[in-house]
């Protein structure tokens, strides 16, 4: 359920407004004993391989119960977005605060916290931090400047005019708009929003090449019918893509904060 009054807006310098919802506590947790059980069942086959070395002793075993478990979730968070096994399932993921992708430095700090957070004391205090900030961060959060988020996120152009359309051919193929609207990526949109927003810099040629790109890419995520491609220019593709899913995304988080409302 999107709560409004915890999104987070941030303004982008091609002037879209995206709304990124900080993920509850209860998803977080469940994320956190997926990825622990995984790790334990890591740990136990390790220590089983470990324990036909005679010579391998007890302090290197809780070396690697330390190094283990920070190796996964930096290796996790940088590679994949922002996510580990457990983020995945529960449908949230890391990012900065104003809403980009993590550098490597603030995985390293957040997950360094991370085993402070365990300490007896450090950890009531983690509890404390992360039950009352507003959008749920706990101390290693704070510290890299990053926000645990759900996927749902919203954003709205500043420009609509760059993708109004009289008709919109691909609602006439609800399987097709339904797969655009779950499967694109944010990126993706953006990129397609930025290249409308911008067409008129580019030269005759350039718009061609752009735009056959995208709607490329487009059609990798959700094949066209054929009859479809024979009618519509690909600048006219990406451009319905993008008021399709402006329009859907738009709707959904505006019923959703109704519901929430009721």
């Amino acid at each position: 359920m999107i709560n409004e009054a915890q999104a987070v807006a941030i303004r982008s310098p091609e002037g879209l407004l995206f709304r990124l919802y900080p993920a509850g506590l209860y998803r977080r947790f469940l994320a956190l004993v997926v990825d622990f059980f995984l790790l334990a069942l890591l740990l136990s086959q390790l220590a089983m391989l470990l324990a036909v070395f005679a010579y391998v002793g007890l302090a290197l075993r809780i070396v690697l119960g330390f190094v283990l478990p920070l190796v996964y979730h930096v290796a996790c968070e940088w590679l994949w977005r922002g996510q580990t096994v457990g983020k995945w399932l529960m449908g949230i993921y890391v990012c900065d605060v104003d809403g980009g992708q993590l550098a490597l430095s603030q995985v390293l700090v957040r997950n360094l916290f991370r085993a402070v957070d365990f300490l007896p004391g450090a950890y009531l205090v983690g509890m404390i931090c992360a039950g009352v900030d507003s959008h749920g961060r706990r101390l290693g959060d704070l510290a890299a400047r990053t926000l645990v988020v759900s996927q749902q996120t919203t954003w709205q152009p500043s420009n609509s005019s760059a993708i109004q359309v009289h008709r919109n051919a691909l609602r006439d193929y609800p399987q097709l708009a339904l797969r655009l609207r779950q499967r694109l990526p944010a990126e993706l949109l953006v990129l397609c929003y930025q290249s409308l927003l911008r067409r008129d810099e580019l030269s005759a040629e350039a718009q061609v090449r752009v735009f056959s790109a995208l709607s490329a890419a487009l059609q990798d995520i959700a094949p066209f019918p054929d009859e479809l491609l024979a009618t519509l220019p690909a600048e006219q593709i990406v451009r319905n893509a993008v008021a399709l899913a402006v329009a859907e995304r738009h709707l959904a988080a505006s019923s959703s904060s109704g519901g929430a409302g009721r």
